[in-house]
């Protein structure tokens, strides 16, 4: 039996995923074996040994089992021998393919990343852990979860998944990024940030800095937290939301009457 390669993966043309912040400090590679039921023609057993022999695969072994260099004269002689083998034996194409195994540094962590690649292919994809599509580029989040995308908290400034036990949402009211543990709401996909679990009916005074939205007789609820004011102002066109962050007030936006928020602003409005 001989076994023709059709197509391989060199080891030396890979491009891996990325881990957004870390570093690569070591990459192992092992040869995959797959049969193929049609190649790309041709036979690629040079190509193979040149890429593989040397470091890949012990092809000659002296008493003490140490491994030792093919000659390049032996293995062209090898190989046209193989040519002029009678039609008779059986002959299989196969593929050689690639195993990856990588070691990143994160912070003061050491990460793996675990890929293979099919014969022929040459970038590394990794399946991110939270919705199993194939991506590029992974994040680390606070659990460990290797995904394509984590929000990042803005109290507590850590990164979760939706595969978190208390991951980071927009809030309910605000939209500001507040995980559940902040939120203190882990179960919530609609949390409420600090500033919102704050909302409370404006006193005269502040009502006055709002007078040119308020309608006659308008609502008013405001909410602070270490980042950020929250104001629910309840103007002639609608409920507005006005933020201050910074000392800064930024442009007020209105609230759409068919949003999930309204139905939220309203609850907060009722208990207030």
């Amino acid at each position: 039996m001989l076994l023709e390669v059709a197509e391989l993966t060199d080891p030396e043309s890979i491009v891996g995923p990325v881990l957004v912040g870390g570093q690569l400090l070591q990459r192992r590679t092992s040869v995959v074996l797959r049969r193929m039921e049609a190649g790309p023609g041709g036979d690629l057993a040079r190509e193979a040994l040149a890429a593989f022999v040397p470091e890949q695969v012990p092809v000659l072994a002296d008493r003490d089992g140490q491994r030792l260099s093919l000659p390049s004269a032996l293995a062209a002689e090898l190989l046209a021998r193989v040519d002029r083998v009678e039609s008779q034996v059986s002959r299989y194409q196969v593929g050689l393919g690639l195993l990856v195994e990588e070691t990143w540094q994160l912070g003061g962590d050491s990460v793996p990343l675990v890929y293979e690649l099919a014969p022929g292919e040459q970038a590394g994809r990794l399946r991110c852990q939270e919705t199993g599509t194939p991506t590029a580029t992974v994040m680390r989040d606070r659990e460990g979860h290797l995904v394509a995308a984590a929000l990042t908290c803005r109290y507590c400034l850590t990164a979760s998944c939706g595969s978190c036990s208390a991951p980071a949402w927009p809030c309910g009211v605000c939209q500001i990024i507040v995980c559940g543990y902040c939120a203190q709401t882990p179960g919530d996909r609609a949390p409420r940030c600090p500033a919102c679990r704050d909302l409370h009916p404006a006193g005269w005074l502040e009502r006055r800095h709002y007078s040119r939205l308020l309608a006659p007789r308008g609502r008013l609820l405001l909410g602070r937290d270490t980042l950020h004011q929250v104001a629910l102002v309840e103007s002639m066109d609608g409920w507005q939301l006005l933020l201050t962050e910074n000392g800064q007030d930024l442009p007020p936006t209105p609230v759409d009457a068919d949003s999930a928020g309204i139905d939220l602003i309203e609850r907060i409005v009722a208990a207030s």
